[in-house]
């Protein structure tokens, strides 16, 4: 019943359009064009509407479907800035100072851990980028080993050979032995950057 109705509908419309809207639109554009279309062609009202336009606004027969569109402004690049690069992978020196649990500790103690890593980045633009680093930070000083992961945003301004960012990455860090119980950690990065 459902597809018969709508065929129906949709064909009723169209005779409506072509033997009653079209030929009073092409002599009074407002009773025609506006009125008539609105009330007696429901179906491409509501889908001008949905498109974010008034309920008259979709291409008509007596304008033969023509459609001015606005040309788009002419994009001038700067001759001296380089093309972006979308990807970004680098190697890194970390150190970070966690507190870790460890033989001879009553409580948890802090120590200044060093390591090393990559970082893997995308930029949308000049200014935002997504970027992640992974950190391989090895048993020292009586610790365990980890592994780090931070991940997060980029923004800042760049130019042609350098740029000043700030980063917020928040992460997670992985013993690679259970010994003692440690509780969780969940680092946060927040630096200031100034990139070459």
């Amino acid at each position: 019943m459902t597809p018969v109705v709508g065929l129906g509908w949709l064909v009723g419309e169209d005779m409506m359009d072509r033997y009653i809207v079209t030929p009073i639109a092409r002599g009074h554009r407002i009773l025609g064009g506006c009125v008539l279309r609105t009330a007696l062609e429901p179906s491409r009202s509501f889908a001008a509407l949905f498109a974010g336009k008034f309920p008259w606004m979709l291409p008509a027969p007596e304008d033969n479907f023509a459609v001015q569109n606005r040309p788009k402004p002419v994009k001038t690049n700067n001759p001296k800035e380089k093309p972006l690069q979308h990807y970004s992978i680098g190697t890194q020196y970390t150190n970070i100072s966690l507190p870790v649990i460890k033989p001879g500790c009553e409580e948890t103690c802090r120590e200044a851990l060093s390591g090393a890593g990559f970082n893997l980045g995308y930029n949308f633009t000049r200014s935002v980028a997504l970027d992640s680093a992974l950190n391989f930070l090895p048993a020292q000083g009586g610790t365990q080993g980890m592994v780090q992961g931070l991940f997060g945003v980029k923004l800042g301004k760049r130019w042609s050979r350098s740029g000043f960012f700030a980063k917020i990455r928040p992460g997670l860090i992985y013993y690679t032995k259970r010994g003692l119980e440690a509780a969780p950690r969940f680092p946060a990065a927040f630096p200031g950057l100034h990139g070459m």
